[in-house]
């Protein structure tokens, strides 16, 4: 009974701030439609004081302007758009429709309502940033406050109970931070933050309570959303990852060394087939001791907690070593190339492949190597690797292939990086379509990257399927790369071994990741439960008859413990 009451009260008091938010939001539209005196004077008393103290700062202006684009469409649409993904997989149908209906909301709201109030953007001494369109209200404030706000409400249930204030803190003060960042940057009226926080207040609370409401008429329980989250049901399938991680008898240790590993299972197959071949007493006592030899071998120095401290100081020293050694073999690669008639000699077609490119180029060439180029470049595999990890998350429901993933693409980028400023080879003496850049010829970034996504993307998706789609990474994996390495030697970026170094990279890079990460560990056959010894009191002598009988048949392959124990 007292539970319920004071659900109601929570109940009510939220309905009370929503409808106080929209009440305020009203006040404020209805201020700045008739240009308020009072209220103009702060605004525009708020702008200058900031403007004179942000202006003069670069580092000021540059922070302004990162915590900004936190509230910009391009952060937020990716946000909701993985989120999304994840809760699809998951076959959360109800919340993906909450997530994506609340955020459509606000890029509604906010280009409407902008139109109908006109009002203008702030005019300060020395303009830091500009803001396209209209300034009421504040497009970052509203939907930040709507998109991280719908975010939390949807994954708090996966969060344990004491971590769940801490993030609404953190996110309130994000939220804070961003509008205080439009403010900085004069490119909003205080009044417009304002505007934007409280209409996303409301607009929050409606979607929500419509979401409860919708939960009521169902038969399901109504929910504290602060505090529990909109479905507290879903917790096990909000997680990132599996709520029920493996048990050590069945989790294989991180990676290396194989040989306590290897012990292990010898001391298990002797203790089986012990079991298996004596039938005395005294074999069973035997299977006994062969269990505990068993146990001794997987806790003699082998613990869970030291295998995952050596495995993991092995995994990066071996991520390390391959590193080293790509690199090497990149430089050894690239500056004698670099150095051979000034980065454009013959050798494998590098002048007359260009060139011959270069003397054959279209219109509709031209339209369709740009494009190749372009999904080669950061942007696109960003894109391209965000939506492999969220699904990869989403449907394997652990953290290596994920970490795999961003091993691979950062050990990419800081090998291209590397051995590029090393070598320092100049492109071809042809036209550079795509204009002068700032990297050596060799390798080329563009085929690396794309050849290492897309082998990440086949890696993971080849052994967990036997569907006919299983394919389509691994044909991405030949055709996308081809695609952009003859776009980029057609645009006269790359020389033919530019592409061949960019084959080395990726070859010995994801190979070295796959073998010391195993992203695909957790496909390997789950050994069979461990059986337990019977108690002494269970022990009972066999009948002559089952002695004799067992004497005549021996096991077909015994092990050197049962021979002892016979």
């Amino acid at each position: 009974m007292q539970s319920n009451v004071r659900r109601d009260k929570a109940t009510l008091l939220r309905i009370s701030a929503f409808s106080a938010a929209a009440l305020l939001f009203t006040v404020l539209v209805i201020a700045v439609r008739v240009r308020w005196v009072p209220m103009e004077s702060i605004d525009r008393g708020v702008a200058n004081s900031l403007n004179r103290l942000v202006a003069p700062s670069d580092a000021l202006v540059q922070l302004m302007g990162g915590i900004s684009r936190l509230g910009s469409f391009g952060v937020l649409g990716w946000f909701i758009a993985l989120a999304s993904v994840v809760l699809l997989v998951r076959r959360q149908f109800r919340l993906a429709l909450f997530l994506l209906a609340t955020s459509l909301g606000g890029l509604v709201l906010d280009p409407v309502l902008k139109i109908a109030v006109g009002r203008l953007r702030p005019v300060v001494e020395q303009p830091v940033a500009h803001g396209g369109g209209n300034s009421f209200p504040s497009g970052h404030s509203l939907n930040s406050f709507i998109c991280y706000a719908a975010l939390v409400l949807v994954f708090l249930p996966a969060l344990p109970a004491r971590w769940r204030r801490p993030l609404l803190i953190a996110v309130g003060a994000l939220v804070a931070l961003i509008g205080f960042s439009r403010l900085a940057l004069g490119v909003h009226f205080l009044s417009d933050v304002l505007g934007g926080w409280s209409l996303a207040v409301a607009w929050v609370g409606l979607c929500a309570g419509a979401f409860e409401l919708w939960r009521y008429e169902r038969g399901e329980q109504v929910t504290a959303p602060l505090v529990e989250g909109l479905e507290p049901e879903a917790a096990d399938d909000l997680q990132l990852t599996s709520s029920h991680p493996p048990t050590p008898e069945r989790e294989l240790p991180l990676l290396h060394p194989r040989g306590s590993d290897d012990a292990s299972a010898r001391a298990d197959d002797d203790a089986a087939t012990t079991r298996g071949s004596g039938t005395t007493r005294g074999s069973d006592h035997a299977a006994a001791r062969a269990d505990d030899d068993a146990a001794t071998t997987r806790g003699s120095g082998t613990t869970r907690g030291s295998e995952s401290r050596h495995g993991r100081g092995w995994i990066v020293a071996g991520l390390g070593v391959a590193w080293v050694l790509t690199f090497g073999a990149l430089v050894g690669l690239g500056v004698p190339l670099a150095r051979y008639r000034a980065g454009n000699g013959n050798m494998l077609g590098d002048s007359t492949i260009p060139h011959w490119f270069a003397g054959h180029r279209t219109d509709a060439l031209g339209h369709v190597t740009i494009v190749g180029s372009e999904v080669g470049n950061t942007h696109a595999i960003l894109a391209i690797g965000l939506a492999i990890g969220a699904l990869a998350l989403a449907v394997i429901r652990r953290w290596r292939p994920v970490v795999f993933l961003v091993t691979v693409m950062f050990g990419e980028l800081s090998l291209f990086l590397g051995s590029a400023a090393i070598v320092g080879r100049a492109r071809p003496d042809v036209e550079n379509m795509d204009g002068p850049m700032p990297t050596s010829s060799f390798p080329s970034g563009h085929v690396a990257a794309t050849i290492c996504i897309w082998l990440v993307a086949a890696v993971l998706v080849m052994p967990r399927t036997r569907a006919w789609w299983r394919w389509l990474p691994v044909a991405a994996a030949v055709l996308m790369p081809l695609w952009v390495a003859v776009s980029r030697m057609y645009r006269g970026m790359h020389h033919p071994t530019d592409i061949l170094g960019s084959c080395v990279l990726a070859g010995l890079w994801v190979f070295a990741a796959w073998w010391l990460l195993r992203p695909n560990h957790d496909l390997v056959e789950e050994p069979a439960p461990a059986r337990t010894r019977p108690s002494e009191s269970t022990i009972q002598s066999p009948s002559p008859s089952e002695t004799t009988s067992a004497a005549q048949s021996p096991s077909p392959n015994p092990s050197p413990n049962a021979v002892i124990a016979q």
